[in-house]
C-alpha cells in the first residue's frame, strides 16, 4: 500500500527535507544521503526520521480507530446522519429538478 508521502517524492528523493544525491540537505554537506527506508525516500537526518516515526504512529492511530467496535449509540448514531444526509440530497435534486423547464 503507497501512503500519502511516498507518493509525492521519487525514489532518490527525501520526503520530508528535498534532499537528494546531487543536491544533499545541510545534515550530508560532506556525503549523500543515507536512505532508511527500502524506497529510498526517507533520509538518516535526525529531523526527517523523526517525521518519519510521527507519521507512522498517526498512521497506527488511524488504524486502530477504524478498528475499534461501536457502541449500539454510535451505531445508531451513525445510521442517523446518514439517513439526514440522504434526506438532505433528496431535497437538493428536488429543489433543482423544479426550476427546469420542461
Amino acid at each position: 500500500m503507497k501512503h500519502m508521502g511516498e507518493l509525492i517524492a521519487p525514489p532518490g528523493v527525501c520526503r520530508f527535507c528535498r534532499c537528494s544525491e546531487e543536491d544533499p540537505c545541510s545534515f550530508h554537506r560532506s556525503e549523500g544521503p543515507v536512505w532508511i527506508a527500502k524506497a529510498r525516500n526517507c533520509c538518516n537526518a535526525p529531523a526527517c526520521i523523526r517525521a518519519r516515526n510521527e507519521e507512522h504512529a498517526a498512521r497506527m492511530r488511524m488504524e486502530s480507530e477504524w478498528k475499534r467496535k461501536r457502541t449500539p449509540a454510535e451505531i445508531g448514531a451513525l445510521i442517523a446522519e446518514e439517513q439526514r444526509e440522504k434526506r438532505r440530497q433528496y431535497r437538493l435534486k428536488a429543489k433543482s429538478r423544479k426550476g427546469r423547464v420542461a
